[in-house]
């Protein structure tokens, strides 16, 4: 097989996502407070478990915020009924009422906001990329902002050999690009 076939399969499959099962953080808070939000601010100790499970194995129902939302279906048609993770925050007058970090099925969110009805990605209001969307509920004078994305533990820290890493799409477009080139310059 040519070398730049191979390096060309190579670079398409590096630039797309892989397709199965998703992997999320679970975790909730009812407050603002540092000291007992852990959902939102202990996030090495989210990373560790993410990468106790990557380097040992260990199973998910031993690792409290690690969920396979993948496990949960329709038991009629069989398909995946969450299939994103997300990132919810409820506030109101300036605090956080709840954090939520769980599996999603894109439009169903767990404060019932029917004023908030844009927040949905099947009407494209939201994207799978962890941009936050907002709404507000005058009846409950709160608002709900949520993030919702679709690769395993998007919806917290990134682990890299237990030390806390965050990729950026910035990174992942240079990998990309950095492939790309190293492509054009074989085909020479």
């Amino acid at each position: 097989m040519d070398q730049r076939l191979i390096l060309a399969i190579f670079y398409f499959l590096s630039c797309i996502a892989v397709v199965g099962s998703i992997l999320c953080y679970q975790c909730v808070d009812s407050t603002g407070d540092r000291a007992q939000a852990k959902c939102q601010f202990a996030i090495r100790s989210l990373a560790k478990q993410r990468s106790s499970h990557e380097n040992t194995n260990k199973t998910l129902s031993k690792l409290v915020n690690l969920k396979n939302c993948s496990n949960y279906k329709d038991p009629k048609t069989g398909k995946e009924i969450l299939p994103y993770c997300k990132i919810e925050v409820i506030s109101s007058y300036g605090e956080v009422n709840g954090y939520i970090r769980d599996c999603s099925n894109g439009s169903d969110f767990s404060a019932d906001f029917r004023n908030a009805t844009h927040l949905s990605v099947e009407r494209g209001f939201l994207k799978l990329d962890n941009q936050t969307g907002c709404g507000y509920s005058p009846t409950h004078f709160a608002n709900l902002c949520v993030s919702v994305c679709n690769t395993n533990f998007c919806n917290g820290p990134f682990s890299d050999g237990g030390r806390l890493r965050h990729m950026t799409v910035l990174e992942m477009i240079g990998l990309c690009l950095v492939l790309k080139t190293f492509q054009k310059l074989l085909q020479f």
